[in-house]
């Protein structure tokens, strides 16, 4: 900005926050550490389902998972390239995806897995709003690591999309509906096995 109206930055910074009253902010997830609480509940559920493995050797296979993921025209590599001015009326993004929209969605998702599946009873393995008379399998708040979503599905797409700018979102989904459909089987399966290490790994480390 400076660049292209030929003057200083600390020009520009005093008129965006002082003129225009704008403030910085940061869109990049801050990590925080767990409470007490948290880490007591990260134990128990991973105990419990470790548990529930062993009495049901079956039962990794009849878990569905699935989560929601930002995705962006523009996915900035750094800290400094994610901030952003906003102004203190500003609106939040995704203001309008209501608790009632997403409950919609995961119905007709819900729907649609048990039509085209040949398995028997299926559990869900999520943390937002679930379809009715599902069984949940809802994993303890800021526990990325016990999610196969967030540890290797959703890696794949940020990692691809990183640093490239998408003129329209319909270009976004383009390419966000190629990686899933190129996406290995195998790695799918091997990340949903994986998930005794890791909750294995959650009670050893709360208990070091």
């Amino acid at each position: 900005m400076a660049e292209e109206l030929n003057t200083t930055k600390d020009i520009i910074h005093e008129i965006l926050t002082k003129d225009f009253n704008k403030q910085t902010v940061c869109g990049r997830f801050v990590p925080h550490a767990l409470t007490v609480d948290q880490k007591i509940t990260r134990v128990e559920h991973s105990k419990d389902f470790i548990g529930t493995t062993r009495r049901n050797l079956t039962y990794l296979e009849s878990i569905v998972t699935g989560d929601e993921i930002w995705c962006f025209k523009y996915d900035p590599q750094g800290k400094r390239q994610s901030a952003t001015w906003k102004s203190s009326g500003s609106l939040k993004s995704g203001q309008n995806v209501t608790d009632e929209y997403y409950a919609g969605v995961m119905e007709r998702l819900w729907k649609t897995i048990v039509r085209v599946s040949s398995a028997g009873k299926l559990v869900m393995l999520h943390d937002n709003v679930p379809p009715k008379q599902v069984c949940v399998l809802q994993p303890p708040p800021c526990s990325p690591d016990l999610s196969p979503c967030d540890y290797v599905l959703f890696l794949k797409p940020k990692l691809t999309m990183k640093k490239t700018f998408y003129d329209i979102v319909g270009r976004v989904q383009e390419v966000i509906t190629r990686i899933c459909e190129v996406f290995p089987r195998n790695d799918l399966k091997e990340s949903m096995l994986s998930l005794v290490e890791c909750a294995q790994s959650c009670i050893d480390g709360e208990q070091v």
